[in-house]
């Protein structure tokens, strides 16, 4: 029996239509590390050029004043001053305050360490022993999930390669540079999608535990919850979320009582971190953010409405509402999984750089899927390449330029291509996804349609011969 499937196998992976999309795949790969390199490449000149402020600017933005692993050291801050529910900052997971308040105790001995002061933690070198230490193992483990993903490459080095260039990704690097160690949870994801439909009961066991791990520590990988669903039985769904409650509700508690708080102003300043979370609040133009939002404030489009915060609103509502239709529009997992991404990226509390991240995942599943490949896919390969790669800083160059436009203009300063193109770029890759979905979607309903009238048809003409019989 297991011959027989082998061979049917072999003779499926050496069809023609098969090897021929896998070359296509194949150049695709080569397409994206070639641009990767290129990138690097006058990155590394300009870097020279510039002493070195090119390369700063594409970490943190033309802003860049004490932004070195700020998230990181405000963090630990909170876990220090046992303050993890605070009404001005976001939602924060209930397992990455657990896994901050345990960090907070390996660092309490040392002698620099205590109340917040963003010059001597810098220097603390425990601390950055540690955070240098985390992000190590990070790469490592995520090098390892990739590498086994593209392992069926036909040519080893590019597939290696390509492993590495999205290890060093322009949002993993941003992820580093300002110590947002968020993205560790999607090691969590990427083992949940490497396993949830395996044949071995312990690997889809351990998948299921890696997702409930992921919405403890994150919050948001609740939305992938369905893919439980997909061909499985309630009892695989029900089992999920017996595991969320393990990694999600029992860390709440833990932290609930570490936190200095009062129980009756804690309700409310939750309910008001989800609030930020999720509803769009009045801004000006924000480079630091991916939100679709942030395009209602862009130069020429800012003049077009006098109300920016309602031409904000309504943009952000419309593009959430389609993206969710277009989850259930669309039957192909790797792009479910993007329009569940950018449903998340697009939310102001998980709206930042380093959450590029997370579209890594949706990246491999659309590279190293060898079915239904078509010209449209270098689109999208082109596209995700301009999210995940570090873009040249050239407007370094025109720098006083385009502050003193700027200013004449009174709007924000932006030098980093990233900051500025990726808003744009994630909503051209979004509408590009969708636009074909819905059509799909409404051919097949076009196509059943006329089925059932062709049916209907049918039953009328027995209907009237049965009643001409009579």
């Amino acid at each position: 029996m297991f011959s027989k499937n082998t061979k049917n196998l072999n003779a499926k992976s050496s069809s023609p239509l098969l090897k021929n999309q896998m070359a296509i795949r194949d150049k695709m790969l080569f397409a994206f590390v070639l641009f990767y390199s290129l990138a690097i490449i006058v990155d590394i000149i300009l870097a020279q050029i510039s002493d070195g402020n090119t390369t700063i600017i594409s970490f943190f933005g033309t802003e860049f004043d004490d932004f070195r692993f700020y998230l990181h050291l405000d963090r630990l801050d909170n876990a220090a001053n046992k303050t993890f529910f605070l009404p001005t900052k976001y939602a924060q997971a209930p397992l990455f305050s657990l896994f901050y308040l345990f960090l907070n105790s390996l660092l309490n001995s040392s002698p620099s360490y205590g109340s917040y002061d963003y010059h001597t933690l810098i220097l603390n070198q425990n601390i950055n022993m540690y955070y240098l230490l985390i992000f190590a193992a990070f790469f490592v483990i995520l090098g390892i999930i990739i590498s086994k993903h593209t392992a069926k490459m036909k040519s080893q080095l590019v597939g290696k390669v390509f492993g590495y260039t999205l290890i060093l990704s322009y949002p993993l690097i941003c992820a580093v540079a300002i110590g947002d160690l968020s993205v560790i949870g999607l090691i969590f994801v990427f083992l949940f999608f490497s396993g949830y439909e395996s044949k071995n009961a312990i690997i889809r066991e351990l998948s299921l535990i890696s997702l409930a791990v992921s919405i403890g520590f994150l919050l948001f990988p609740i939305l992938f919850l369905p893919f439980t669903m997909k061909k499985r039985s309630k009892s695989i769904t029900i089992k999920t979320l017996v595991y969320c409650m393990v990694f999600t509700l029992i860390p709440f508690l833990i932290v609930l009582v570490f936190d200095k708080k009062e129980s009756a102003e804690l309700l409310p300043t939750i309910l008001s971190a989800l609030k930020k979370s999720f509803i769009l609040p009045k801004h000006k133009l924000d480079f630091n953010t991916l939100s679709v939002a942030n395009i209602a404030y862009y130069p020429i489009i800012r003049n077009i409405f006098k109300d920016k915060h309602l031409f904000a609103s309504v943009l952000y509502c419309t593009t959430q509402l389609v993206t969710l239709v277009a989850i259930f529009a669309t039957k192909t997992t790797w792009k479910k999984v993007f329009f569940i991404t950018y449903l998340i990226v697009n939310a102001p509390g998980f709206s930042t750089q380093a959450m590029l991240a997370f579209f890594i995942l949706p990246f491999i599943l659309f590279i190293t899927d060898e079915k239904n490949r078509t010209k449209v896919d270098w689109i999208y390969t082109g596209l995700f390449a301009l999210l995940l790669t570090p873009l040249p800083t050239i407007l370094y160059f025109w720098q006083d330029s385009l502050s003193s436009w700027a200013n004449k203009n009174s709007i924000s300063f932006e030098l980093n291509l990233n900051h500025i193109l990726n808003p744009i770029i994630l909503i051209i890759l979004m509408l590009s996804l969708t636009i074909p979905s819905f059509v799909e979607k409404i051919k097949t309903c076009v196509a059943v349609a006329k089925s059932n009238e062709y049916k209907t048809e049918n039953i009328d003409d027995v209907l009237r011969s049965k009643e001409a019989s009579i």
